[in-house]
């Protein structure tokens, strides 16, 4: 329905993947994703007996009548065909059969996330028997709001529309006081509707799934970190092919990546982050790059729109330079696409990404999976002198193969990259550690835009 236009925004529980970014395994299309609004993880449910064989990855003997009922398509079916035969897969189509093939009896175990699995959800569908929850968490689920690749200044707002959700919680900011503790009126109409995100949770999720872990907000009391991967997503086979003008294909063709940074120094976090670009390009080779000095009176989005830079490492992620006003649109500039912030400044307002021109979304999201796949390499121990761990990348033909490989061989986890920089870094601590996939998560970047009266 996204696809075809009959719709312009999903949500619909769907986890946000590098696959998904380019190929859709429904549509075979790539789509566009917000910032995760609620993080959650696969897990079992179901009859007692029948959880702890899904638990234990037994379908022997005892456990030989093992059924796990399973969203068809998703990324569920995708983590549970690696740990069990076909035959023991479910497939539902929705909701309602998903619930009713487990009150049938056609299957002992429902796989799902918290809010399908719960036990109020299975008691409505009209099941009365015992019930029990696996203690197993098999994937990372991070649900995401879904857009069209090509509608990218919507997509911006959609995904503004939700920090500024965000944003109003960590900021007090209410259903009721919107309109007076609001100097910039243009997102009260939003709070005014549905309140703040902490509001929204109370309201429809609070009561099943009670708010823990990495859906809380992260404040400044909190020491965790939030750098934390998103799943990869089925990457081997060959489903999606760059366009030969985009600027993959150019920077291949040219033989070097051209990255814009903010200092002159040869060595810095930023600097790595470029190398690290053009590793995942070229095979390892993190030295076929060129930097070219930028300042903050550049007109950034004019010298990626021109072709002069191919990405920026340290910009900082902004309203202003994402959502581009309609009279630099009409004129033909662009805004910046953004990929994770790599590094968080003890100033709350700054946090360094880097920023591509969103004419190529393409491109775009190959530079986002490139720094993600750094946070993924430390979260899964992987170091530049183990590399041949990362997965190797069909997903765009046979030149990609080592996207990550060749990040990871290049200029290591994110760990190695900070260390290489800490003279120069403060003492890695809080937002720039690792989340292990408990702590609070929901942090939104600075909105100068949302001013507090």
């Amino acid at each position: 329905a996204l696809a075809g236009r009959d719709i312009d925004l999903l949500i619909y529980g769907d986890t946000h993947t590098m696959e998904r970014d380019f190929h859709e395994k429904a549509t075979g299309v790539g789509f566009q994703f917000s910032d995760p609004y609620f993080y959650d993880g696969l897990s079992f449910a179901g009859v007692p007996r029948a959880v702890k064989c899904a638990d234990n990855n037994d379908w022997f003997g005892d456990c030989s009548d093992l059924k796990i009922c399973v969203f068809a398509g998703s990324t569920h079916e995708d983590v549970l065909r690696q740990n069990f035969p076909r035959q023991k897969l479910i497939r539902k189509d929705d909701q309602h059969s998903y619930l009713q093939g487990f009150v049938g009896g056609s299957c002992s175990v429902l796989a799902g996330e918290q809010k399908d699995i719960v036990h109020t959800a299975v008691q409505n569908a009209g099941y009365e028997g015992d019930y029990a929850y696996g203690k197993k968490t098999l994937s990372k689920e991070p649900l995401a709001m879904v857009t069209r690749k090509d509608e990218q200044s919507w997509s911006d707002a959609v995904n503004w529309v939700l920090r500024a959700l965000i944003y109003a919680e960590k900021n007090n900011v209410t259903q009721n006081n919107a309109w007076t503790e609001l100097h910039d009126h243009r997102f009260v109409s939003v709070l005014e509707a549905v309140g703040n995100y902490g509001e929204i949770w109370a309201r429809h999720e609070e009561k099943n799934v009670p708010r823990k872990g990495m859906n809380l907000l992260y404040t400044e009391e909190t020491s965790s970190g939030i750098h934390y991967s998103h799943p990869f997503g089925v990457i081997e086979g060959f489903r999606h092919e760059f366009d030969p003008s985009g600027t993959a294909n150019l920077v291949v063709e040219r033989g070097r990546l051209t990255c814009g940074v903010f200092d002159s120094r040869d060595q810095s976090i930023d600097t790595d982050y470029c190398r690290a670009l053009a590793a995942s390009l070229f095979d390892g080779d993190y030295n076929l790059v060129d930097f070219v000095e930028l300042s903050n009176d550049d007109n950034l989005m004019e010298r990626l729109d021109d072709g002069e830079i191919d990405v920026i490492a340290g910009a900082n992620l902004t309203f202003h330079y994402d959502m581009v006003p309609s009279n630099e649109t009409a004129s033909g500039v662009s805004g910046l696409a953004f990929s994770k912030p790599y590094f968080y400044e003890e100033n709350d307002s700054v946090s360094k990404t880097m920023a591509t021109s969103q004419r190529d979304a393409d491109w775009s999201s190959f530079v986002y999976w490139v720094v993600m796949s750094t946070i993924w390499a430390e979260e899964n121990g992987v170091t530049s002198n183990d590399f041949r761990e990362a997965p190797e990348v069909g997903l765009f033909g046979p030149r990609f193969g080592w996207m990550l490989k060749g990040t990871i061989i290049g200029r290591g986890n994110y760990a190695e990259i900070y260390h290489r920089n800490s003279a120069a870094l403060p003492l890695r601590a809080n937002r720039n550690l690792i989340n292990n996939g408990s702590t609070p998560q929901l942090y939104p970047p600075e909105i100068n835009e949302f001013s507090i009266k």
